[in-house]
């Protein structure tokens, strides 16, 4: 075995630094600043590499890489898989233990180089993706500086991270025999794109220097710099790349299109099954009644088959629905009074109805105090929580909800109870939870204009108080947004494409991935078998009748902080 075990969790690396025990001292400054390691496939085995790019170098140079850890994805994550040493006249190189065919990282804390008085700690990453192109579409967690990797058909797209975090104005160079050598940073989404000719090989290499002064065995460093290659073979017929599912929980099963184009309707997951009521069919601000759905859908996408109707109803559109125990529950909405070509009759409605799958029917609950539309809810526990939105009617002015209020579900013949006033007053907002507390996450504000702004109700406080703000990407960023709860952590997508996560600290934001095409007014779900986006509207190309999966299963596995 030629491999030593080292821990390199991203956040475990500085104490590291400090800590280990035996350190190697680069010698020769002039190796250390063109060295560097890299992986590659060669003569049809994975290589590693120490040299100034995926060519053999020295043997002697490979006593510096003693500490390298190396891993390769497998059906389950992760594995870590051994080396050995070749030695080719005074030239060497390692030989994996890899058919290739995987994505394959390696982390490697070098040691201190010096140059003049001037000490750094240098720590070296790698990575492998097949030729087919099929790439991660989030970090690991392995490497302190990572960068993921998109092939489309003309260039490739990429994304680098810092301690699990995107990483802007990261410099990266490219290196390719015919098109040179350029210097590229990242933009302030961590990214960078550059044109790939189709059969050719891209020398990549990622540098990040921590200023955070540090000691190892008694010898002091003013920085740690880090470096991350990657080598990436595009495809000869340029074809496009598909991102792999960073777990193994995911399925092969294309989730299936809704039957018709929705926005603003009710979602909610139930016994393994997702549900859609209601919803806009039409144009952008085209109300009648024939554009409003009245079906309730279901699907299992667990399984190969369509969206199949099981009910129907009134026709509604900015309304909630939520399930409990083993029903659904449909709050609000709004109704349209005029057909196609008559003027807008819209009214909000306060109706509260429990769905039974087993016998097929709605029962009528008690109806909310007020009317209401353009709301969120959620359940936590026993109650069923309701936010924000207006009450229209007709040709009256709009009235912003100033209230929230909440249900106890366990008790059907109960009546609906006032929580404290919240704060605000915002509608096309959404409503989740985490760790007990309710989330009301962007919208639009009595002013017309639209607001990143979070707020929180603490159940158990019954108080409410200032979160963290989404991320800005645009004006429009927090309208029209949906957010879901998945094992206790909390998503959020927003009209940019961009699906973030809540931090553990709940104090921070970070992006987990990217819808394409991005989507407002629309629902993210979950069950077991996956996290998905439906329905909703782009902009550029209207109503989205695909449904997309996310490509994580836990949430908590990606990041990107909000800056």
């Amino acid at each position: 075995m030629y491999l030593a075990g080292l821990l390199a969790k991203s956040h475990a690396i500085r104490s590291f630094c400090l800590l280990i025990a035996t350190v190697v001292i680069i010698v020769n400054p002039q190796i250390a600043e063109a060295h560097f390691i890299w992986v590659a496939m060669v003569d049809g085995e994975v290589r590693v590499y120490f040299g100034e790019g995926p060519q053999p170098d020295k043997a002697e140079f490979l006593e510096g890489i003693a500490q390298l850890k190396v891993w390769e994805l497998g059906d389950s994550g992760f594995e870590t898989i051994d080396c050995s040493r070749v030695v080719d006249a005074d030239l060497g190189w390692l030989r994996c233990s890899s058919d290739g065919t995987r994505n394959i990282e390696i982390d490697c804390p070098y040691g201190i180089f010096r140059r003049g008085e001037q000490a750094m700690w240098l720590n070296y990453s790698a990575k492998y993706y097949p030729v087919d192109g099929r790439m991660l579409d989030e970090p690991s967690g392995h490497l302190p500086l990572d960068v993921l990797v998109e092939q489309t058909s003309d260039h490739v797209q990429l994304t680098a991270y810092f301690q699990g975090r995107i990483r802007p104005e990261c410099e990266i160079e490219v290196v390719n025999v015919d098109a040179g050598t350029k210097t590229l940073k990242t933009d302030e989404r961590g990214q960078i794109q550059f044109e790939a000719l189709a059969g050719q090989r891209y020398q990549l290499r990622a540098k990040v220097v921590d200023t955070m002064p540090g000691e190892s065995n008694g010898e002091k460093f003013s920085a740690t710099n880090y470096y991350c290659t990657v080598v990436v073979d595009v495809p000869a017929a340029g074809t496009i790349s598909s991102r792999e599912p960073s777990s193994a929980t995911d399925n092969n099963i294309q989730p299936a299109s809704l039957p018709v184009g929705l926005t603003s309707f009710g979602g909610a997951e139930m016994g393994g099954r997702l549900f859609v009521y209601g919803g806009q069919m039409g144009s952008a601000h085209e109300y009648a009644a024939e554009f409003q759905n009245k079906n309730l859908y279901a699907l299992d996408p667990s399984k190969s088959g369509s969206w199949e109707v099981l009910s129907t109803g009134p026709g509604l559109q900015g309304l909630a629905l939520v399930a409990y125990r083993d029903q659904l529950y449909r709050l609000g909405g709004f109704e349209a009074r005029n057909a196609q070509g008559e003027k807008h009759d819209l009214h909000s409605v306060s109706g509260f109805s429990m769905f039974d799958p087993v016998s097929g029917t709605w029962q009528s609950l008690p109806s909310m105090p007020e009317p209401r539309s353009s709301f969120d809810a959620c359940v936590v526990g026993d109650f069923v929580y309701v936010v924000g939105g207006w009450a229209l009617a007709g040709e009256q002015p709009p009235r912003w909800s100033e209230s929230a209020i909440r249900f106890d579900l366990s008790q059907p013949n109960s009546t609906w109870t006032a929580l404290p006033a919240p704060p605000f007053q915002r509608r096309a907002l959404s409503v989740s939870f985490a760790d007990n507390h309710i989330y009301v996450i962007g919208g639009m504000e009595p002013s017309g204009e639209t607001t990143t702004q979070v707020n929180i109700f603490d159940v158990e406080q019954q108080q409410w108080r200032v979160g963290p703000e989404l991320p800005a990407d645009g004006e429009m960023e927090g309208f029209g947004s949906a957010s879901i709860n998945v094992d206790g952590r909390l998503l959020v997508s927003t009209y940019s494409g961009r699906v973030y996560q809540l931090d553990a600290d709940q104090l921070t934001w970070r992006s987990v991935h990217e819808l394409v095409p991005a989507r407002f007014f629309h629902r993210l779900l979950a069950v077991q078998g996956g996290i998905f986006a439906i329905g909703g509207a782009n902009m550029e190309t209207g109503h989205i009748l695909e449904t997309e999966r996310l490509s994580f299963d836990h949430p908590s596995q990606s990041e990107e902080t909000n800056r």
